[in-house]
């Protein structure tokens, strides 16, 4: 294929049809930059600009003095994408320069992200034409010296700037220091101005400026302002996440606050007072979310003077997060035995707390086995993991009694607890009861022996049980789950399932598999075209290596890249010496050519081979 497509009249038409490996095309885009026609020299800059490889650095930056001006526009965009710092010097004359070379200096200095460049960029923010663009440039590059400069800025100019998009930009540099935010005068007071502003938007961006900067009078405002605005914002908003000293004012705050408390608290225990978390601990409501970041912090803090206040949030919360404190009421163990002798609860809630604080398990099976049959099962979903206990129960017997009630539960068991002899009762129940969890279980314990039975399901008529049994099957692998699902893919009609058929076997796929793979190497569906090359890469062969080459070249681009990848790297790269994969001899102009050239020769030496094992010359 030629690399350009010129019209007649020597005039260039306007897409150069790139069609190899990014790695000829950095090859062959180098080359051109010193092509007569600026046309072609600009498409190659831009092909370069895409493939965005540091290789190209050098060339590009020798094209800065190019007499076509829009290709050295188009080469200071290139080399900003590349993000090396050593560019500033080159780009920092064109901040000067042509408004037109100014704004694409700007951006490639935004893309390059060096703090060296906001002292250039600071004598441009007064420009009335491209100020706008150089604050956000220096807000993106972000760090200490970008808010001062910033702030120095918006102190001298504020009347003059856009209030809203400036305390946006001030707001997000802020948000993104990590260290202790350097005290400037006057900032926080003009930050505080806008508290009362009738624009939500505004005073919110000014709270938030406020409290990211540090302590400061108006905080309490600050804070009611923002827990009004973000009411359903569940995560702790960036601009307290530096502000330790207001975990006391948090967590005696709304519901709101108590929960950014909680989650401040987690990051930084050591600044906590039990007494604050005790009064958090008693405003907690059932609706709220931060039960994780609740847990987290009583880890870390452990003193006893909460375990009261734990045992009362245990019970309080519905039955679904109760799970999340298990570790917790671990590690308060001691003082919760003591405080469950007079407590008032519920049969299931006491079984359950006692099987955490060591009580024999032998103790807490009869318990659960004495239980009605909805609170038996209630209470064993909650305790899957405790291996000793569930080892005390009559799996065998409730499974063939009930199977439809403790089937899920007793599952769940056998991938939580990992004890293996209740799974051949589970595969006894699987062929009349072949429920999802059941199925996605057997896939992960890779149960051989649940294989037939698996593969007679996928007569099911529900999709979602078919499309679990084929991931199972890839998962467990083996002969007969290798054959079930290629008997599948040659009888399926569905493009989904045929999809994830033909997936699960790639991954248990063995060298055996490599002609029913190589039959995909031309379906019209570009994946199995991938999955195919994957599967061929794994088991270097004259005749896997000769599809592999052609998928090379394949048109869908992820299925050319991974082909190409797979020649040079994985196994299949053992046919190609070092020298031969970064040759740039004309002999060998890609990858395609070298590999066909290895393919002829890996023939020739494997049929030499066969002639001198069977004439023994």
């Amino acid at each position: 294929m030629n690399r350009l497509a010129i019209a007649g009249h020597d005039k260039i038409r306007q897409n150069i049809f790139w069609t190899k490996t990014s790695s000829v095309q950095l090859t062959e885009a180098l080359n051109l930059l010193n092509h007569e026609n600026s046309k072609i020299v600009l498409k190659a800059v831009q092909t370069l600009r895409e493939i965005k490889d540091i290789r190209a650095l050098e060339p590009l930056r020798m094209l800065l003095k190019h007499p076509d001006l829009e290709v050295v526009n188009e080469v200071i965009l290139s080399i900003g994408s590349l993000g090396d710092e050593r560019v500033i010097s080159d780009l920092i004359p064109f901040l000067y320069s042509d408004p037109l070379f100014q704004t694409s200096a700007i951006q490639a200095l935004k893309e390059i992200r060096s703090q060296s460049a906001i002292a250039y960029l600071e004598q441009l923010l007064t420009d009335s034409i491209v100020g706008p663009m150089v604050a956000e440039t220096i807000a993106f590059i972000g760090g200490i010296a970008a808010y001062k400069v910033l702030a120095k800025h918006w102190l001298k100019f504020r009347g003059q700037l856009d209030t809203e998009n400036y305390l946006s930009l001030l707001k997000y540099v802020l948000e993104g220091i990590n260290s202790q935010i350097p005290s400037i005068s006057g900032i926080c007071e003009s930050f505080s101005i806008y508290l009362n502003d009738p624009n939500d938007s505004i005073r919110t961006l000014a709270a938030c400026c406020i409290l990211a900067s540090g302590p400061y009078p108006e905080d309490t405002k600050a804070l009611n302002i923002i827990s009004e605005t973000y009411k359903d914002y569940i995560q702790l908003p960036a601009c307290l996440k530096n502000r330790r000293d207001l975990i006391p004012k948090l967590l005696n705050g709304n519901e709101k606050l108590i929960s950014w408390g909680f989650q401040l608290s987690a990051l930084y225990p050591k600044n906590i007072s039990p007494l604050n978390i005790l009064n958090a601990l008693k405003k907690y409501t059932d609706e709220s979310d931060d039960i994780n970041y609740i847990a987290e912090v009583l880890l870390k803090i452990k003193d006893p003077i909460l375990a009261p206040a734990i045992l009362d949030l245990y019970c309080k919360i519905p039955w679904h997060k109760r799970i999340i404190l298990h570790p917790v009421i671990k590690t308060y163990k001691k003082q919760i035995r003591s405080l469950l002798i007079d407590y008032d609860i519920d049969d299931e809630t006491r079984i359950v707390i006692s099987a955490y604080i060591g009580v024999s398990p032998v103790c807490i099976a009869l318990e659960i086995m004495d239980l009605p049959l909805d609170s038996r099962i209630l209470v064993l979903s909650l305790l899957t993991d405790c291996k000793g206990i569930m080892k005390c129960m009559p799996w065998s017997q409730w499974l063939e009694n009930s199977p439809g009630f403790y089937l899920n539960v007793a599952t769940e068991v056998a991938l939580k607890s990992g004890i293996k002899e209740i799974f051949p009762v589970l595969r006894k129940v699987l062929p009349s009861y072949p429920v999802k969890r059941l199925i996605k279980s057997a896939g992960t314990l890779k149960d051989k022996e649940s294989v037939s039975i698996l593969i007679k399901h996928l007569e099911s008529e529900s999709t979602e049980i078919r499309m679990l049994i084929l991931e199972s099957l890839g998962h467990i692998g083996g002969k007969e789950a290798r054959q079930g699902l290629k008997n599948f893919i040659k009888n399926c009609t569905k493009n989904e399932e045929l999809r994830k058929a033909i997936r699960s076997l790639s991954l248990c796929a063995t060298s055996e598999d490599c002609s029913f793979f190589r039959e995909f190497s031309s379906n019209s569906d570009w994946y199995f075209r991938l999955i195919c090359a994957e599967v061929l890469s794994r088991y270097p062969s004259p005749e896997n290596f000769e599809i592999l080459v052609k998928l090379s070249s394949d048109p869908e681009k992820i299925v050319s890249q991974r082909s190409s990848f797979f020649l040079k790297y994985l196994p299949m790269g053992n046919f190609l010496t070092c020298k031969d994969r970064n040759t740039l001899d004309s002999k060998y102009q890609n990858i395609q050519a070298i590999a066909m050239h290895k393919i002829e020769s890996y023939k020739y030496n494997h049929q030499l081979k066969e002639h001198q094992d069977v004439t023994g010359n």
